[in-house]
This record gives structure tokens, C-alpha cells and sequence, in this order.
């Protein structure tokens, strides 16, 4: 059975899954035996009906989530064509967060171009979905996933956040060109966890469009809130300012008031434990050296 370690969570998957639906965690690998996190068993079917239970999903997002009757868990999937098509990957997570059931599609697609598309998507939302599962589970790690680009430079883990198209991976770039040494952990979706009071930033195999990532961590010693601006300045922001500007780039269980309450309670601690700065910036040297001065 295939073994991985993603931010600490030890991740099992049944072997007979593809091993194109989950290649992007070949870097992640766990060479040493370890007790279970997060299990993941695949089957396949001709036709995957839609689940029972209360519709949680934004009518936008890409894919859709059903909380079970009873508390029993929760399903994602997404159809093969955006909102309209059959189901074309279904998980069942259980209540605990720790078995998954991965389903997907057979596919008999009628010509060769079609039936490439539909492979293609099918592996891209099966990973997709195995990573949205990773950040819930994360949560009994005392664990969270954060919209951000994260580096590391000498022992310490530094994220850029802000919405999509702001500058996060241009700032992350800037400081690999102006500064030695500087990794990318993860370029769009690291995790953040508490460990014995302190905070970890680690990289994780979900990575956006980009696809940068390693399979490493550090110790988190800023959070950066980007503006895009006509001169760079940055200002530390007190705990209120740092709460509203940062909490909508964490990915939190808004479907479940139980995972929400201990979400918060991770994600103030963590702003809480780690200064958390407002840099307005244009794309250049000065705007590293700003940051630079603040955690040297």
C-alpha cells in the first residue's frame, strides 16, 4: 500500500489506485512504516448516483459537497461537464475524517480527443478532492491550509497572501532573486500547523496552477498581507486588522460548526503567535528589502 506524509498526516492509499491520480505526492513519500491518518480505498463504476444528504456547495465552485444524514460524514464530486454531466469522481468521507471512498467514472467516451479530455479532468479533480479532504483532516493536526505563497530562507518560513492575481508568486520570485538560499514551499496552498506552541509552515503537494512545491517546513516568522501600490511601505497591523485581512485566505469548514469552532481556534492562534505585516508594494527590490527589515 502506498504510504505518504503530507505536513505530518500520514496518508495510505489502496493500491489498486491509479497511480496517475495520485502522482503528485511522489515527493511526499514515507519510507518508514507509520499508523494511518487518512485512508483512501478506490473503486470504480458505470454510473455514480448523486449522494442524499443537505447541499453545502457555493453554486460557483467547482466541485460539490453533501453532508451525510445522521452526522455520518460528508461527500464531494464534481460531473464530468462543470455543473451539468454525469458524476465523474465521488468521495465518501467518513465522520471521523480518516476513510475516504474514492469513486470514479468508467469511461467510454466516443472518440479518442473526448475520452482525453474526460482522463485528463478526471485525474486533475480526483487529486483536487484528495487535497480539499487533506486540509479537513489537517484539522485534528491542529492544522490549516492557507490561500499563500511560502518560502523558506534561512531556517525561516515567511507567506505572502492576498487575493488571486495580487503578487504572492511575484514576491516569492523577487526574494529568490535578490536573496540566497530562498526555497518555495509551496507556491499557492501551504499548510500551517501548531506544534508545541509553535507555528509550522509546511509545503504540500497541492500547489495551484504552478505546481511548486517541496516537501519540507520551517518555522513561521511573518505573514505578509499584499497591496498592490504606487510606492512600497509596509506596517505591522494589530490583532483586529490581522483577523479580517487574513482570515479570508484560510480554507475554513463554514459546513460544519464543529470543524469551524476548532478551525478558529487554530487560525487565532496563529495570528496571535506571528506578526502579521500589511506591505504595499510594487514588483521590485525595495519591496523585499522592506520585508527583509522586518524579520532579519
Amino acid at each position: 500500500m502506498p504510504k505518504y506524509q503530507v505536513a505530518g498526516l500520514v496518508i495510505h492509499i489502496d493500491e489498486s489506485t491509479p497511480a496517475e491520480l495520485f502522482e503528485g505526492l511522489v515527493d511526499y513519500n514515507l519510507s518508514e512504516p507509520q499508523a494511518a491518518d487518512l485512508c483512501f480505498t478506490y473503486q470504480t463504476s458505470e454510473q455514480i448516483d448523486l449522494p442524499q444528504g443537505e447541499n453545502f456547495s457555493d453554486e460557483s465552485s467547482g466541485y460539490k459537497c453533501i453532508k451525510k444524514p445522521n452526522a455520518a460524514g460528508f461527500y464531494f464530486y464534481t460531473r464530468k461537464y462543470g455543473s451539468v454531466g454525469e458524476i465523474l469522481v465521488l468521495l465518501d468521507v467518513d465522520a471521523a475524517w480518516q476513510n475516504v471512498r474514492l469513486t470514479c467514472a468508467a469511461i467510454h467516451e466516443k472518440n479518442e480527443l473526448e475520452e482525453s479530455y474526460v482522463r485528463m479532468k478526471l485525474r486533475h479533480t480526483a487529486f483536487t478532492l484528495m487535497g480539499i479532504v487533506f486540509r479537513h483532516a489537517l484539522l485534528k493536526q491542529q492544522g490549516l491550509v492557507i490561500h499563500a505563497s511560502a518560502i523558506k530562507w534561512q531556517d525561516k518560513a515567511i507567506m505572502f497572501t492576498a487575493p488571486s492575481g495580487t503578487g504572492k508568486s511575484t514576491q516569492s520570485r523577487l526574494w529568490q532573486e535578490h536573496k540566497e538560499n530562498v526555497l518555495v514551499l509551496n507556491d499557492d496552498n501551504p499548510a500551517v500547523r501548531i506544534m508545541e506552541d509553535h507555528v509550522i509552515v509546511y509545503g504540500t503537494p497541492w500547489s495551484g496552477s504552478s505546481n511548486i512545491n517541496m516537501n519540507d517546513s520551517a518555522l513561521l516568522s511573518a505573514v505578509i498581507i499584499l497591496e498592490q501600490a504606487a510606492e512600497n511601505s509596509i506596517c505591522r497591523m494589530d490583532l483586529r486588522e490581522a483577523i479580517i485581512q487574513f482570515m479570508p485566505r484560510a480554507f475554513l469548514p463554514f459546513f460544519d460548526q464543529e470543524h469551524m469552532n476548532e478551525a478558529m481556534r487554530i487560525f487565532e492562534k496563529i495570528v496571535s503567535s506571528v506578526p502579521v505585516y500589511l506591505l504595499r508594494c510594487r514588483p521590485d527590490q525595495e519591496a523585499v528589502e522592506l520585508v527583509y527589515q522586518c524579520i532579519k
